[in-house]
Parts: structure tokens; sequence; C-alpha cells
């Protein structure tokens, strides 16, 4: 049996819209869920069909407090290169700073929560 691997673009342009849609559904829900963490500033108006929740226009840009950082949201697949890519990588960056903890395994396979051992 032999495997055909399907180039990289190929792939993240079928996965593009939802990965952009991920983005905005998350940056919806955790600017409602923790205001003070996510700021999100939105488009003036509704652009084509793409709107936010409750028929607001779509987030354009999202500014994540505990990175200091804001990153442009991409409304469609051809918002700039590689916008799956930026859409994932700023839906990642929005679900680690919403983790209560993260465990890490170190080298002796201990657990660390924060900054205890488990």
């Amino acid at each position: 049996m032999s495997v055909t691997l399907v180039p990289l673009k190929r792939r993240m342009a079928k996965i593009c819209p939802e990965a952009i849609e991920l983005v905005h559904e998350l940056a919806e829900y955790l600017s409602r869920r923790f205001p003070t963490t996510f700021e999100i500033v939105r488009h003036c108006s509704v652009i084509s069909e793409t709107t936010g929740w409750y028929g607001l226009p779509p987030i354009k840009s999202v500014r994540i407090q505990p990175l200091g950082e804001s990153y442009d949201l991409p409304l469609h697949p051809d918002d700039g290169e590689n916008a799956a890519v930026r859409a994932l990588e700023i839906a990642s960056l929005m679900y680690v700073c919403t983790s209560p903890s993260v465990q890490i395994l170190t080298r002796d396979l201990v657990y660390l929560q924060g900054y205890r051992k488990i």
C-alpha cells in the first residue's frame, strides 16, 4: 500500500475556511468569557456574508492582554498569505492563555503544574 502525501499548500487550502471560522468563533466566545484578557476590535460594518455573533460586524483584531500583543484575524482564505496558518496560530495563542493550568512532563517523568510537582 502506498501513501500519497498531499502538498501542504493544498491541504491548507482545504482547511482554510474552517481555520478562519475557528479563530473567529474562539475570539467571539473568549472576548465575552474573559473580557479583560481578550479585547476585540470589530470592522465598521458587516462585510459581505461574514458576520459576528448576533449580526454584529466581524472581528477585525484581538488583543491578548497577557501577551501584550494584538493580532489581525483573517476574514477569508485570500486574506493575505497563509491565512489558515495565521488563523490557527492565533487560535492556539488564545487557547493557551485560557488554560487554567499547563502541565509539563519533565525529563525525569514528573508532571509539573504551575510550580508544583504532582
